[in-house]
């Protein structure tokens, strides 16, 4: 009974979600009450969260193939704020934006359909091995260059707009450059493939919070990672055809007062968490396995609290130009 409770709670939330966003938008522009918005934006929020916490519960252990699928439906909650972002990346490139809730709803329709009829979740072992967790690892470590400077990039901002531009400007003399940019790509994919792989493996069995909360964010992580390319390289540089800078960013009316631009603010905000809260979970892992389980337990707290401030910290000039 409490698991068909939160089971139906993280439904109505994930078909609730692009009116929520809409409430959001409304309080915003001053169509509804400002607590109403701001009631419903925390909702918004509350999706991945709730979606991960359910998934938690029930993934200590797997009575049936469908606590299986219903688990990793759980765990592809965490993802609605991107998935919802790439739908309307994707649709406004082909100028079909009027099928943008028509194929959210598909696609949630699908997913239950699938909880319904279809068979477990295999691991992938003839897939898995432990050079492809290493493979993972040392991946990250090199993309961790860039992400950091693409973090400190975005922090910049709380210094005003041309702070940005400035720090972008001098970052991008090396990140842009071409076979930079190839390697940059190249290393994205082998992070998106290896972690479905590692990610499937992992899906398939029961595990405590921790390695739940892991999976649920590098899955955060691939549809955040893809969204955020596609938005980048796909949609502002080739179809679009301007810089994808901070101008583009706070382009007016801004991201509170346009009805699109608001869902970008939970995409923003959840993969920022998602991806330090994912290397921090990484980094457990490792000290765990030299028999550093105090010193795990505390990074890791430092980990979450840092994660929420890094988040807090990037979208507030965002926010701010709106």
């Amino acid at each position: 009974m409490q698991y068909r409770l939160s089971n139906f709670t993280a439904l109505l939330l994930v078909l609730a979600y692009p009116w929520l966003l809409k409430l959001f938008y409304l309080g915003n522009i001053n169509q509804i009450s400002v607590t109403v918005g701001y009631l419903a934006f925390a909702l918004v929020l509350a999706t991945p969260v709730l979606g991960i916490i359910f998934a938690v519960k029930q993934r200590y252990q797997f009575s049936s193939s469908a606590d299986q699928r219903r688990s990793f439906a759980l765990l592809m909650i965490s993802t609605i704020p991107s998935v919802f972002c790439l739908i309307g990346i994707i649709l406004y490139m082909f100028n079909l934006n009027s099928f943008e809730l028509p194929l959210y709803y598909t696609v949630v329709a699908l997913a239950l359909i699938w909880i319904k009829t279809a068979n477990t979740i295999p691991a992938p072992a003839k897939y898995y091995s432990p050079k492809l967790r290493v493979a993972h690892g040392i991946t990250s470590l090199l993309l961790l260059v860039f992400i950091g400077f693409h973090l400190v990039n975005h922090l910049g901002a709380n210094l005003g707009g041309d702070a940005h531009i400035s720090l972008m400007d001098g970052f991008r003399k090396y990140y842009r450059h071409p076979l930079v940019e190839v390697l940059l790509v190249g290393l994205f994919s082998v992070q998106l493939i290896t972690g479905w792989i590692l990610a499937r493996t992992f899906i398939s069995q029961s595990s405590d919070g921790y390695r739940t909360l892991q999976v649920a964010t590098g899955l955060i992580l691939m549809v955040f990672i893809s969204t955020h390319i596609i938005a980048v390289i796909g949609l502002a540089r080739f179809y679009l055809e301007i810089d994808p800078n901070w101008d583009w960013l706070v382009y007016s009316p801004g991201l509170l007062k346009d009805g699109w631009n608001v869902r970008l603010i939970s995409h923003y905000f959840v993969g920022v968490i998602a991806l330090i809260l994912h290397l921090g979970l990484g980094l457990r892992i490792v000290l765990i396995n030299h028999g550093k389980e105090r010193l795990a337990k505390i990074l890791l707290g430092l980990t979450f609290i840092t994660a929420i401030v890094i988040a807090i910290a990037i979208m507030r000039p965002l926010l701010l130009a709106s």
